[in-house]
């Protein structure tokens, strides 16, 4: 009596799996919540969502997210265009000086 065709796929799977490795995942802990599965080195490992935002602290307020001079985000501060008025500077108008910058001035009588 022949094989059967399911019999001959069998042992044509069996013989492709031979020397075969197997690669199973890292053993996990409740230490590790929060971590997610990445390949590092061309295995699986534990680890932490990559970030691509700088990390920020109290002494960030008021600062933004800017992209650098290499494409990345970067913390900094807003640039002020206009210049910082006062009191003293009631009844003037904003004009663009001879260096293209805005300056307060009187307005011409």
């Amino acid at each position: 009596m022949g094989k059967s065709a399911t019999a001959k796929a069998v042992e044509a799977l069996a013989e492709k799996l031979v020397g075969a490795t197997v690669t199973e995942l890292p053993e996990v802990s409740a230490g590790d919540n929060g971590d997610v599965l990445l390949v590092s080195g061309g295995k699986w490992a534990k680890g932490a969502i990559p970030s691509q935002l700088p990390a920020v602290t109290e002494a960030d307020e008021g600062d933004v997210l800017k992209v650098n001079s290499s494409g990345e985000w970067a913390k900094g501060s807003i640039l002020q265009e206009l210049p910082t008025v006062t009191a003293s500077d009631v009844g003037k108008i904003l004009k663009v000086n001879d260096q293209g910058e805005w300056v307060a001035v009187l307005p011409d009588a």
